[in-house]
């Protein structure tokens, strides 16, 4: 089992229509969509620095059973207009459930324009009633969580309810910088070259946009 995600040249809101979350099997996990076009809006992928450091997400937390797939269909529209990277939601959730969410991803969190750009088109689609946090995935990646907050703060933005205003926490975001840094530094220190020897090998990683289990 994998994620279901769409092909290439597939219509990112095709797919999320065609293939309702709730209706899935929970053992894909999620449903997924990723921008394919040319002409996205946002900030590019950083020179020099591994983008899944960079890579962020806006999270719309807490949507009922009911009105996951409908907010999953106008997140998969900001992703084929090009307005953020790529979205997901999880597959299955139980029918009872108020814990669903949905998941757009903006290619460089430092770049606040940018990620202010990308929460008010989700709002302009979702609504501006619903209120939004920004997740960087150095911090999933570093198994950092918010869950009961045992893990500590992990969102660095906020647009609140009825907001199109970005509100920052600077310690997270600070935090998350600090993370950045020592994953460049970590991939600096794995790239070896051995001059003159019979043996050369360099550090290699594979990008992964939204790699995370959850948010």
């Amino acid at each position: 089992d994998g994620w279901l995600t769409n092909a290439w040249g597939d219509s990112p809101s095709a797919l999320a229509a065609a293939y309702p979350p709730t209706f899935q099997s929970a053992t894909c996990g999620f449903v997924y969509v990723s921008y394919q076009g040319s002409s996205y809006l946002g900030s590019p992928k950083p020179v020099g620095t591994n983008s899944k450091h960079t890579v962020g997400k806006w999270m719309h937390l807490g949507i009922p059973h009911l009105k996951l797939d409908r907010a999953f269909v106008e997140v998969a529209k900001a992703v084929e207009a090009g307005e953020v990277i790529s979205a997901k939601a999880p597959a299955g959730i139980a029918k009872d459930s108020t814990a669903g969410l949905v998941i757009l991803y903006t290619n460089d969190f430092r770049d606040r324009d940018d990620v202010t750009r990308a929460g008010v088109a989700i709002k302009r689609r979702l609504g501006t009633g619903v209120e939004l946090r920004y997740k960087c995935d150095v911090f999933t990646r570093n198994e950092r969580y918010a869950t009961a907050g045992a893990g500590g703060k992990t969102c660095c933005y906020t647009m609140r309810s009825g907001s199109l205003s970005l509100e920052v926490d600077e310690t997270v975001y600070a935090e998350a910088v600090a993370y950045v840094a020592e994953a460049v530094r970590a991939t600096s220190t794995n790239a070896v070259a051995v001059v003159g020897g019979d043996s050369r090998s360099s550090a290699h990683e594979t990008e992964v946009i939204g790699g995370d289990a959850w948010p």
